[in-house]
């Protein structure tokens, strides 16, 4: 971001890369001087560089360095981190403590003949060559893989709090390696986990610092994700203080499966579920074909200025060529455009239809935001909310068999449609008749308020479907709204026949109390009788039901949709999909709906 500097172009064969070149300073406060330099990735050995993470906060506020004599403007936290991390001698290793003598940070690995080369975006990259600025994007796994070190930089530590929040977090990690040796020699065969159960934080841990140290604004930028991960060298410092980054990604793990963040435990601490996920990251998951899909997930709860990041933000983490060739960055690119490649990508590398699942699960943060506007209904909307209401387990609602299916055509049609459209082959099951209000945790909040939906839903079901029974009609209900196919993988029964014996066995005689009910003076009926089994229903309805709408069709489908599910949408099953799909009909194409669990798919009434 040097708006008065001439940059020159970059070797993209060689993939090549801009560092800034230091020599010692005079004082801490003298101006910062540097030169640029160009190195090759490509060419090995590396040239040693050190590459920064930060966040670049409000970048109005600028203060100047000078670049090969050349005096430019950049923001005040490029400025700062540069300053700080050039300086590495005036920063002390955690362990050390406050008084000890000083001991430099990474100084040794990055310096040759005197001079310590930096990586650092706002200064390395062209930010007004929108070209230059996609095709370095491209590189980021390079760029930080390949770095001799990488620090984390927080900030400068104003309120002085980073020596007791990383003594916080040495102890967190000390507990958590204390138990899992103790649970490896427990277990009697060397395994072990690193925590257990639930429990208080160790007297040792102050929770207010460590609350404040994961609220910092690093920890919810999307581009810190790759930034953390891919080099085992990354240090965070913090003011004057560094910790190992390993230090911080066992921390948060510890503070989460210990439920020390959880709000009974004093409140939920921002940062650590998004710390939690990082650990989840690693490029080791890339063996799973649903990888990519999974990273679009959880782009929408990180932070980015630019919306295209949330996508180019994960292309670090991802080594596969075809995958970097359908999406191919470019910041010229309409935003429906990216999510919309992104959206083939995960479908071609997967041979499945789990990013359509992903797809419309979310809504608008803004809906007055133009870039909003005109997406594509199958596209994953990396920058829109996840509903909290949607159940997460859409896999789950049937069994799921082989559905992978070669989608390697699929760039080139939609390609063809302007990644407007999405070819696909399947069949329809029914049409919609009847869709209920949308279930919400009020419907089941008491036992009474439950029964009085379920009975609401059997009054609608028996009115469009009057040639059935009465306790069939609530059996189906019944198993439309649980997600009783997570309940057969919890009791690990494999056998169809085998589990729904069971759920009549559980839940037949349930029918038949809620029919006498409904035929009986409801006011007089002891809720307290069946608590167990309302209880256990209740926990199955706030896994499945919860968020979404109870559907009939005109053939006798009773099933659960997204919340926009309305009279008139159409139930099919796409190939490649591993749930059944809702669509809307809209002139020569269809809208996607969402994903739906339908009870009874047997006779197609047409094909896709």
């Amino acid at each position: 971001m040097l708006e008065n500097y001439a940059y020159k172009p970059l070797n993209k064969a060689s993939k090549d890369i801009r560092v800034l070149c230091f020599e010692p300073q005079e004082t801490s406060t003298t101006r910062l001087k540097g030169r640029i330099e160009h190195i090759s990735l490509l060419k090995e050995p590396v040239k040693k560089y050190l590459a920064i993470s930060y966040t670049w906060g409000d970048a109005t506020i600028c203060r100047t360095i000078s670049v090969d004599g050349i005096d430019v403007s950049v923001p005040i936290n490029s400025e700062t981190a540069l300053r700080n991390l050039h300086n590495t001698a005036a920063i002390r290793n955690i362990n050390q403590g406050p008084d000890s003598e000083r001991q430099g940070l990474a100084s040794d690995a990055v310096m040759e003949n005197g001079v310590c080369r930096v990586w650092l975006d706002a200064v390395c990259i062209n930010q007004g060559d929108l070209e230059e600025r996609a095709q370095q994007v491209s590189l980021m796994r390079d760029i930080y893989a390949k770095a001799s070190v990488v620090l984390v930089w927080l900030g400068e530590d104003s309120a002085g709090i980073a020596y007791p929040a990383f003594k916080s977090v040495s102890e967190l990690v000390r507990v958590g390696l204390n138990n899992l040796l103790r649970s490896r020699s427990d277990d009697g065969h060397g395994r072990g986990e690193f925590v257990t159960r639930p429990e208080a934080l160790p007297e040792t841990v102050d929770r207010g610092h460590i609350q404040s140290l994961f609220s910092l604004p690093w920890f919810e930028r999307v581009w810190t994700i790759q930034e953390a991960i891919l080099n085992p060298k990354t240090m965070v410092v913090f003011g004057r203080y560094f910790i190992d980054y390993g230090s911080i990604q066992l921390a948060s793990i510890c503070l989460a499966q210990r439920h020390y963040n959880d709000s009974d435990r004093g409140g939920s601490i921002p940062g650590v579920d998004l710390a939690v996920f990082r650990s989840k990251f690693k490029s080791a998951n890339e063996d799973n074909p649903n990888y990519l899909v999974e990273l679009l997930e959880r782009m929408p709860f990180f932070s980015a200025t630019e919306p295209r990041d949330h996508v180019y933000g994960a292309l670090g983490l991802i080594s596969d060529d075809t995958i970097h060739s359908i999406i191919d960055p470019s910041y010229t690119r309409p935003l429906a455009e990216v999510y919309a490649r992104a959206t083939v990508a995960g479908i071609v590398s997967s041979g499945l239809l789990r990013a359509l699942t992903k797809a419309a699960n979310v809504h608008k943060r803004d809906p007055d935001n133009e870039n909003d506007k005109d997406m594509p209904s199958w596209a994953i909307k990396c920058h829109w909310k996840w509903s909290e209401e949607l159940p997460v387990r859409i896999y789950s609602y049937r069994d799921v068999q082989d559905c992978n299916t070669d989608f390697s055509y699929l760039p080139g049609l939609v390609e063809k449609s302007g990644w407007r459209v999405l070819p696909m082959r399947g069949v329809f099951y029914g049409g919609i008749i009847s869709a209920s209000p949308v279930i919400t945790k009020e419907d089941f909040g008491t036992h009474r308020r439950m029964v009085e939906m379920i009975q609401s839903l059997y009054l609608e079901t028996s009115a469009a479907l009057p040639e059935l029974e009465n306790l069939e009609i609530i059996m189906r209900i019944l198993w439309a709204l649980c997600e009783a196919r997570y309940i057969k993988l919890l009791l690990g029964i494999s056998d169809e026949e085998q589990f729904i014996e069971w759920f009549q066995d559980q839940f037949g005689s349930f029918a038949l109390l809620l029919k006498t009910i409904w035929v009986t003076d409801y006011a007089d009926f002891n809720m307290e009788a069946p608590h167990d089994m309302l209880g256990a229903l209740e926990s199955m309805l706030h896994m499945g039901a919860k968020g979404r709408r109870f559907f009939i069709t005109h053939n006798g489908i009773l099933g659960r949709g997204p919340p926009t599910t309305q009279a008139g949408d159409l139930v099919c099953e796409l190939k490649g999909g591993e749930v059944p799909f809702i669509l809307r009909e809209e002139g020569e194409f269809y809208r996607l709906v969402g994903d739906c669990f339908a009870d009874r798919l047997q006779d197609p009434i047409r094909f896709l």
